[in-house]
């Protein structure tokens, strides 16, 4: 069964375009990588540059596990604690039946 959950968060404004450039290699590696992820997006306010929202879909519980499991989120993780405003949260947690 799928399971869908996004994430969001926001990042200091001096540390945005750094952020972007991780994020951007984060959801490219998620994409091609991670055979159990359907989706993984990352998604931008408008009217505030600063805050993101991530949407993933994984094929069901071993998909969703194999992705907190991955390498390339301790990369994420550790740049992270530099450009979070706010900690990053689940603002949703759903499983798709």
């Amino acid at each position: 069964m799928a399971i869908a959950k996004t994430a969001a968060f926001a990042v200091r404004p001096e540390s945005l375009a750094r952020c972007e450039e991780v994020i951007r290699k984060f959801v490219d590696d998620v994409t091609s990588e991670e055979a159990g992820t359907r989706v993984y997006v990352s998604l931008r306010e408008r009217r505030d540059p600063t805050r993101f929202v991530h949407v993933m879909v994984f094929e069901d519980e071993a998909a969703e596990a194999a992705h907190s499991d991955a390498d390339v989120n301790e990369i994420v993780e550790a740049v992270a604690t530099t450009w979070h405003e706010v900690a990053p949260a689940p603002t949703l947690s759903e499983r798709s039946r």
